[in-house]
C-alpha cells in the first residue's frame, strides 16, 4: 500500500516530539547535572562516567545534554573538564576497532573496520565503527568503555581538560596541552588505547572467512544440463527429427 508510509510519519512524528523528544532532552539533562556534580567531589569517578559512557551516550543522543554545557563552559571560564575524559573514550573504541582489522577473518569485515579507526583516530567520528563492527561483535564495544573508563578516571583525576570546542581525537590534542595535567591526559588516553587494542586482539572473535560467492557465469545446479556438442535435431526428451 503506497500510503502505508505517509500513515507512518503522521503518526510518529507528533508522538516522538510528544513523548521520545522531551523525555531524551530531561535525561540528558539530569545526567550533565549528575556529572557536573561528580566532578565537584570526585573527578577520577567523573572521568570513569564520561570515559566510559560518553559512546553509550552517543548511541542515544544523550551526548547532546552534555554539549551546552561544555560551550557554557568555554565562553564563560575559557575551558571545560567534561571534554577531558572524552579522549579516552573515543581513542579506546577507535583502538578496538583498529584490533579487530589486524584479527578479523572476514575481508567484508576488515574493509569497514580500517576506515572506521581512521576516522575514530583522526576525526573522533566513531559511529560507523560502533555500528559496523564494535557493536555487532559485542566484546570490542565492552573493551572499549572499560578503556575509555580507565583512561577516563586517569585524566579526570589530573584535571584534564580542552579550551575550546573540538571533537576529541589525535587531531585535536593540541586543545588539551593548557587545561589540568597534559601529562596525565596523555597517560590516560594511552592506557586506553592500551587497553581497548589489546584486550581485543586477543579476546574478540577472529569471525570466519567470507563464504565464496556462486560464480554468476556457472551454469546453475537446478538448471537444464547442457550438452555443448549435442546436435541441434536433438530434443529435450532424447528422440531425433526424422
Amino acid at each position: 500500500n503506497c500510503t502505508t508510509p505517509l500513515l507512518v510519519i503522521l503518526v510518529m512524528v507528533p508522538v516522538v516530539l510528544m513523548t521520545v523528544g522531551p523525555l531524551t532532552t530531561y535525561a540528558a539533562q539530569g545526567i550533565s547535572t549528575g556529572i557536573n556534580a561528580i566532578f565537584g567531589f570526585a573527578p577520577w569517578l567523573a572521568g570513569v562516567v564520561l570515559g566510559g559512557f560518553w559512546q553509550v551516550f552517543v548511541l542515544f543522543g544523550l551526548h547532546w545534554g552534555l554539549v551546552p554545557v561544555m560551550i557554557n563552559d568555554l565562553s564563560t571560564q575559557g575551558y571545560s573538564l567534561l571534554t577531558g575524559p572524552l579522549l579516552a573514550a573515543v581513542l579506546a573504541q577507535a583502538a578496538a576497532m583498529l584490533a579487530v582489522f589486524f584479527r578479523t577473518r572476514s575481508a567484508k569485515r576488515k574493509q569497514v573496520a580500517g576506515p572506521a579507526a581512521l576516522s575514530g583516530f583522526l576525526a573522533g567520528i566513531t559511529e560507523p565503527g560502533i555500528y559496523g563492527v564494535n557493536l555487532p561483535l559485542k566484546l570490542p564495544f565492552y573493551f572499549g568503555i572499560a578503556g575509555g573508563a580507565i583512561g577516563g578516571a586517569i585524566a579526570g583525576l589530573g584535571g584534564g581538560g580542552a579550551d575550546s570546542f573540538v571533537f576529541p581525537s589525535l587531531l585535536a590534542i593540541p586543545a588539551f596541552m593548557k587545561v589540568g595535567s597534559f601529562t596525565l591526559t596523555m597517560i590516560g588516553t594511552a592506557v586506553a588505547v592500551a587497553i581497548g587494542f589489546t584486550l581485543t586482539f586477543f579476546f574478540a572473535p577472529r569471525e570466519q572467512t567470507d563464504p565464496v560467492d556462486d560464480d554468476p557465469e556457472a551454469t546453475p545446479a537446478s538448471g537444464p544440463a547442457l550438452v555443448e556438442d549435442a546436435p541441434a535435431a536433438t530434443l529435450v526428451t532424447g528422440t531425433k527429427l526424422a
